[in-house]
This record gives structure tokens, C-alpha cells and sequence, in this order.
């Protein structure tokens, strides 16, 4: 199978193509609980539908530039093999193949099943392949995580929580910006936000509660940015959180027009004289100033904050 690689594990029988994982009732299961920790944003259409068709260039856009942060996958509901497959072996000589509704999807259609069930022939006469033989059943054209969906195109975000998904259904228009909005709202992050009164007590003291007595306190990554607070969390920093949760503390300085006083005296122990910046601290410890081990000196992508990450923070 294609194996796709992603930020620190590979998702096997997932196929890739123009950044978007290619999803079916065969491997949907495998490919999304492999990464339950990502939001996935699906897409589910039929390639033969008129009204699915206008959405493929808004959905590449959408995986562009979400590229390392989201999954941005397609599920084409008019693929479905093994439906293709049993209903051209069963179906009479000469018959027309056609669509119909299939649990609200619209789907290849395919001969009454109800004769071969219960061991009758039909007007074809017996299966070419085994005299008598019952075919199996046939599997679901959806996966269960997406009963919800009735009809297609479909668009539904798959949001962890609390170790399972929950999917939310988008329905605004189909352009890049709202989708791309849509999904930075939700998407999770453990970023921490630093920008109000307390920033430095915030520095020093909000690891205590994370980090068991057991482990070595965490490093911190902290990201000065020209943000207001009511700014969502951009998307890097909200996947490069997830990807190091346990090994790394993340933190965001909103360094906007009305920055308390605290917010910028951090930044100017950090030696940040231009935003966006990011400086790397050691592991906070009680009575030892704060002190930078390393600062990122270019444009914050998430190949690049990765890159540094793992050569100047964890393994320097």
C-alpha cells in the first residue's frame, strides 16, 4: 500500500494525492485512528457529480495551506470496489448500469440482491464463479463515524476528544477563506496563551501542574506575535503543540497595541526586537532566571519550526 508520511508516524494504506489523503470504506478506519490526535477535514463527494466537481480546486487550495497541520482528506462515495464488483458479477446479461440513493449517498446502482440471498436464481441464471454459493455481504458505503452524512458533496470536520472524534458538519460557502477560518477554530492546540498581567508567573509557574514529579520539566518554545488575544492560534503552532505535548511546552506572547507591560518585558529578556519571533528557554526551574537557549531566525513554517525544535531544543 502508499504509505503517507506525516509529522512523526507514517499512515499506512492512505494514498496521497495533491496533499490530500484519499479515503475509502476500506481504509478509513486505519488511516484516521492511526492520527486521532489531528483534526481530519473530509470531503465527501462523487467525481461524477456536478456539484462536487467545482469544489476540487477550493479543496487542493485548502490542503495547501493547511499542509502538515490538519488532514485534509477526500472521500470519493462513488468508489466503492467491492459494491462495483459483486453487482457486475450478479447483474442479468445486458443490463444498464444507473445511480441511485443509498442511505442518502448517491451510489453505483446495482441488482436487487434479495433472489441471491436466499438461494435463488437469477433469470441470468447461476453465478458463473460457484454453483450455489451465497456472496457475502456487502460492507457499508460509509463508515460508521459518518452516518451523520445524508447526502453529498459533504463537508465534516473530525474533532478529537477525549480519545475519540466527534464530526462537525461545515455549512458555509464553499470558499477557501471560510473553510480555512472554519478550521483554525477548530482545531486543537495546547498552546498556551502568555499576554496578560501575569506573563513572567505565567512562564515560570505553568508547568508545575503539567509535569508529573516523576519527569524532567519541559522546555518552552515561546512565539511573540503582533496578535490581538481575541486572534485564533495559528495553525503551526497549534499542530507543532499536539506533535510535541509531551516533550515540549508551547507558548504564544500576543505582543498587539495594548500588550501589558509584563508581556513586553519578557519579550525584551527573550532579545526580541522584531515579530513574529521565536526563542527556545530551558526548562523552567524555581529560583533560576529565565534564560534562551536558542532563537529561530526565520519565517516560522512548520518544516522549519520542526527542524529546530529537534536540533536546538531537544537535542542540543
Amino acid at each position: 500500500s502508499t504509505k503517507c508520511i506525516r509529522s512523526s508516524t507514517m499512515l499506512d494504506g492512505c494514498v496521497l494525492h495533491n496533499l490530500q489523503l484519499q479515503l475509502s470504506v476500506t481504509n478509513f478506519s486505519s488511516c484516521v485512528h492511526a492520527d486521532p490526535s489531528r483534526l481530519w477535514l473530509v470531503s465527501l463527494c462523487s467525481l461524477s457529480c456536478g456539484f462536487c466537481q467545482p469544489l476540487a480546486p477550493r479543496w487542493v487550495a485548502l490542503a495547501q495551506a493547511l499542509a502538515h497541520t490538519a488532514r485534509v482528506a477526500t472521500y470519493d462515495t462513488s468508489a466503492a470496489p467491492d459494491r462495483e464488483r459483486d453487482a457486475a458479477r450478479r447483474a442479468p446479461a445486458g443490463a444498464t448500469s444507473g445511480s441511485q440513493r443509498l442511505d442518502g449517498v448517491t451510489s453505483p446502482e446495482r441488482p436487487d440482491e434479495s433472489e441471491h440471498e436466499s438461494g435463488q436464481e437469477s433469470e441470468a441464471g447461476p453465478s458463473d464463479e460457484s454453483d450455489g454459493d451465497e456472496h457475502p455481504p456487502l460492507p457499508p458505503l460509509l463508515p460508521t463515524e459518518l452516518s451523520s452524512v445524508l447526502a453529498v458533496p459533504a463537508i465534516v470536520a473530525l474533532v478529537p476528544a477525549n480519545e475519540s472524534m466527534h464530526i462537525v458538519h461545515f455549512r458555509g460557502p464553499r470558499e477557501l477563506r471560510p473553510l480555512v477560518r472554519w478550521a483554525t477554530q477548530l482545531m486543537p492546540s495546547r498552546v498556551r496563551r502568555i499576554g496578560a498581567e501575569h506573563a513572567l508567573h505565567l512562564v515560570e509557574e505553568v508547568d508545575a501542574p503539567l509535569a508529573p514529579s516523576t519527569r524532567a520539566p519541559r522546555p518552552w518554545l515561546l512565539a511573540f506575535l503582533n496578535k490581538s488575544m481575541e486572534a485564533p492560534t495559528p495553525p503551526v503552532l497549534a499542530a507543532l503543540s499536539v506533535d510535541y505535548e509531551k516533550e515540549l511546552l508551547i507558548g504564544e506572547v500576543r505582543l498587539h497595541a495594548e500588550a501589558d507591560a509584563s508581556a513586553r518585558e519578557l519579550a525584551r529578556i527573550c532579545g526580541v526586537t522584531e515579530l513574529p519571533a521565536v526563542v527556545a528557554l530551558g526548562a523552567v526551574v524555581s529560583e533560576v532566571p529565565l534564560q534562551p537557549i536558542a532563537r529561530f531566525a526565520s519565517w516560522p513554517t512548520y518544516r522549519r519550526l520542526r527542524a529546530f525544535i529537534e536540533d536546538e531544543v531537544l537535542h542540543r
